[in-house]
């Protein structure tokens, strides 16, 4: 194929108008004599001027697995021992072809739309590189994610079968000049048909409209002599060849049947016969991938009932007014808060912590009435509960028998309303769960990622029975109490909760969470074994299945095509078959739905997006924040980084006729204080409320007493006893006195104004017509409010937005903005206050008065009362 005479060719699979044709040709003509290298990403790592392609990848898949016995599925709401799983359609753009030095690179970059990761397997993955054979994937924000085994061993690369140059041209597959040579090439059969375009489709640079016939070639071929099952590659007849248009995979295994097909669109390519030569040379021929031999992993037994009698610990620490308490969930002890204590110790003084461990298996009634019994002997009472899973329906009960008892509980993660997976059976659960783990490690079998699929499978197979803790289990009485509309939950929610309560859910990624929950069953959520790793391994492992399947496909290297797609679809099917029985259509930390984890009777529900899983919850560090957060805004505790808060200045003086004043607050953050006067002529007009340091204003009212007088501003929230002291001095002996109180508000009335503009306009915005314009406008009333006293007089403007207060206050500047005025003023309410400068003969008379606008208004808006003819109060 040469490049100046083929050039780039694009199959387009979507509708095109004739005028795009055009375009197309003029494209043509430019890429002949330049390189596609426009279709490439920046950064590619593809030489544009040698062999590479470009094009759209759509992935769809469907299982049906035959079960041992008949099961209730949540999205078709009938019960069958066939369960059917249509999976999410997922689409990619891919970029393949070679680097200066003809290594194979390979980009792939998911085009599904962006949606709530906690409830949709979209969004987490922005980018998948493969250079040098060193597969890297990059998240959301475009940065790389680390991907490694426990143990820290790399993930193997897909070309670890292939080989970094394993053909000549990455085309050899994608564009073929004839289906018969392929298909013997492939030990399979080919057979032709003519189909019609159901749309206008551009195939190779030709234009085919709606209704055409075109030609396609099916070459149909086995799986291999180890497995069952088919596949078809699906090929388009244009004038340079055929090019590829999908593919489908039909397997039978285990009880199994599945059905998937790759479907490629908008396929632009460049052929470079020099490249391909000159790497004709390079090629290594790789070993056939090794035969796969079957070895039966005996999956551990489902957990029994725990015999543990009921036991309390009791940690007297004396540091702060609470006491704690911890409420383990099922299968659980006070082993699962030997994390989250010590951080929250940390982070609050409390007076004790307690911790149980019950019989996590037995009823809720009963556990509830044996943490009754436990607590009175501690000879504690009043406790702050937090319960984990159904710990939170337990420590709810006891809360609403007991107040004295547990007096505010925090549920974490508590299947409220019950938990969809004990609609299940748990050896059913984890059988299923079982037997797709062990299909997934038969097929991952001679793969590149075969370790890297078997650690993830072998984890699963050895840790389904012990993540279905919440399945239904007649042996279990505590498994029928946590099914949706038990009598136990009915009751629980229709009683009445005095006591304050909160609720925090957990709402975990939805994809990969059954990996999360192996990891952080095992170890803490952020370390290299939790659960946090685990799914970006899982990612990686993904990603490459889907990366050794399309380089397969275009080597033409089946046999491993077949493995690493079905491989891949295992992996997804794995993953919404546990989504479908744990939380469909909702989001869900992995056990327990979202819907159930609100607290219908809390006070506030709090929820950790991005959240870790179940099993982790006890010992994330997402959840000790969120419990921070709610002990200190919702329970009110105060933690240890705001016990050292202070105010300064802590004391202040205010002149006897009163005026505004100011102090800072200093403490850490978040620490949400309130500054509060304990007298009714001090407020504070700005920063009363707020989480970190800041100034604090406030304003005192005039002191018409001789008496001096002080008042407080109390800072609450902080450790200690913040508080600012303010001292006003009273009023000089013998001073006389009278106020002025203005009252009313501003009014408007609509006129009809008539004035000379333009009545008749162009459309560029130039007057035509001149001439009389009249129109309705809103006329307010202005005018002046003033004082007299002893024959010297002070007066304010207002207009609209004025108040009574805004104009006592400006009479107020206005007066003690003039020593030589024979009066001082102050403000108590709207009411003006006059203080006589002289202490002796100063029974001054004074007035006062407002004018308005008459020409428009029959009264004044605003009024003024005197509190007598003269000042009052001298000798």
């Amino acid at each position: 194929m040469h490049p100046l005479s083929v050039g780039s060719f694009a199959l387009n699979l979507f509708s095109y108008s004739f005028r795009r044709k055009t375009v197309f040709l003029v494209a043509f003509l430019i890429l002949a004599a330049y390189p596609a290298s426009a279709q490439l990403s920046k950064n590619s790592g593809i030489n544009p001027y040698d062999t590479h392609a470009v094009f759209d990848v759509t992935v769809q898949g469907r299982g049906i697995a035959t079960l041992s016995q008949s099961i209730y599925n949540p999205t078709t709401q009938t019960s069958s021992n066939s369960l059917d799983l249509t999976l999410p359609t997922r689409r990619y753009r891919v970029e393949v072809g070679y680097d200066a030095n003809d290594q194979l690179v390979m980009n792939m970059f998911p085009l599904d739309s962006t949606a709530d990761p906690t409830q949709f397997p979209y969004g987490e993955i922005s980018r998948v590189e493969l250079r040098n054979g060193k597969l890297t994937l990059f998240d959301e924000a475009g940065v790389p994610i680390p991907i490694s085994l426990p143990n820290n061993a790399p993930l193997p690369g897909p070309l670890s079968l292939l080989g970094p140059i394993p053909e000549s041209s990455v085309l050899k597959s994608l564009i073929i000049s004839d289906p018969n040579s392929k298909a013997a090439a492939m030990n399979g059969t080919v057979s032709y048909s003519t189909e019609t375009s159901s749309s206008a489709i551009t195939v190779g640079g030709e234009y085919y409209a709606a209704g055409t016939q075109v030609q396609m070639a099916y070459i149909s071929y086995s799986s291999g002599p180890d497995v069952s099952g088919s596949g078809t590659l699906a090929y388009q007849q244009f004038s340079g060849g055929w090019v590829v248009r999908g593919s489908t995979i039909n397997t039978t295994l285990s009880n199994t049947q599945a059905t998937q097909s790759l479907q490629l669109s908008n396929l632009a390519w460049y052929d470079s016969p020099t490249g391909n030569s000159r790497r004709s040379a390079k090629v290594v021929t790789t070993p056939p991938p090794p035969a796969y031999t079957e070895t039966n992993i005996a999956a551990p037994p489902l957990p029994g009932p725990a015999t543990n009698t009921g036991t309390i610990e009791v940690q007297n620490i004396g540091q702060g007014p609470t006491n704690l308490f911890y409420q383990h969930g099922i299968f659980g002890s006070a082993r699962s808060w030997d994390r989250m204590d010590p951080w929250i110790q940390l982070d609050f003084p409390l007076a004790a912590v307690a911790k149980s461990s019950l019989r996590s298996t037995d009823n809720l009634t009963n556990q509830a009435d044996n943490l009754i019994t436990l607590l009175q002997g501690t000879g504690k009472n009043q406790f702050l509960a937090i319960g984990h899973s159904q710990g939170g329906l337990i420590v709810r009960d006891v809360a609403f028998r007991r107040g004295d008892l547990l007096n505010r509980v925090i549920a974490l993660n508590t299947p409220n309303r019950g938990a969809w997976i004990t609609q299940w059976e748990r050896a059913l659960l984890a059988g299923a769960m079982t037997d797709l783990a062990k299909i997934l490690v038969f097929w991952a079998g001679g793969t590149p990622l075969s370790d890297a699929v078997f650690t993830l499978g072998n984890a699963l197979i050895l840790g389904a029975p012990a993540i279905t803790v919440l399945a239904f289990d007649a042996a279990i009485p505590a498994t029928g109490d946590l099914r949706p509309g038990s009598p136990y939950l009915f009751n629980l929610n229709n009683r009445s909760e005095l006591f304050r309560n909160a609720g925090i859910e957990s709402a975990a990624r939805f994809r990969w969470v059954w990996v999360r929950l192996l990891g952080d069953r095992l170890c803490n959520p952020e370390s290299a074994c939790g659960g946090r790793a685990f799914s970006n391994y899982a990612n990686g492992v993904y990603f490459g299945l889907h990366v050794c399947r399309i380089l397969a496909l275009i080597f033409n290297r089946i046999d491993i095509y077949i493995r690493c797609a079905v491989s891949a679809f295992y992996m997804d099917l794995i993953d919404f078959f546990w989504y479908v029985f744990t939380s469909w259509g909702d989001t869900s930390d992995g056990m327990v739905q979202g819907s159930s984890q609100r607290y219908a009777q809390a006070v506030v529900n709090r929820r950790i997006g991005g959240a870790d899983s179940h099993m982790g919850s006890t010992k994330s560090d997402k959840v000790r924040l969120m419990l921070d957060t709610s002990l200190q805004n919702d329970f009110f505790l105060i933690p240890r980084w705001c016990q050292t808060g202070s105010a300064w200045p802590s004391n202040l003086s205010v002149p006897d006729i009163g005026g505004s004043g100011s102090f800072t607050i200093s403490t850490g953050s978040p620490c949400p204080s309130t500054a509060v006067s304990d007298v009714p002529w001090i407020s504070v007009t700005s920063g009363a409320s707020g989480t970190a340091s800041r100034t604090v204003t406030f304003s005192a009212e005039i002191n018409l007493s001789p008496v001096a007088r002080t008042g407080t501003i109390t800072i609450t929230g902080l450790g200690s006893t913040v508080a600012v002291t303010v001292n006003q001095a009273g009023i000089p002996a013998g001073a006389a006195t009278g106020g002025v109180t203005i009252n009313g508000s501003v009014q408007s009335t609509d006129v009809e104004v008539t004035t000379w503009g333009c009545v008749l306009w162009y459309s560029d915005g130039g007057c035509a017509q001149e001439g009389w314009v009249t129109e309705t406008q809103t006329v307010w009333d202005s005018g002046q409010v003033w004082i007299s006293v002893n024959g010297q007089t002070k007066s304010v403007w207002y207009n609209q937005g004025s108040t009574a207060l805004s104009i006592a206050s400006a009479l107020v500047a206005a007066i003690n903005g003039d020593p030589g005025f024979p009066v001082r003023a102050g403000v108590m309410g709207t009411t003006v206050w006059l203080i006589s400068r002289a202490t002796q003969s100063a029974n001054y008379p004074f007035y006062s008065g407002t004018t308005y606008n008459s020409s428009y208004f029959s009264e004044p808006s605003f009024t003024t009362t005197n509190s007598g003819s003269t000042l009052t109060g001298s000798p």
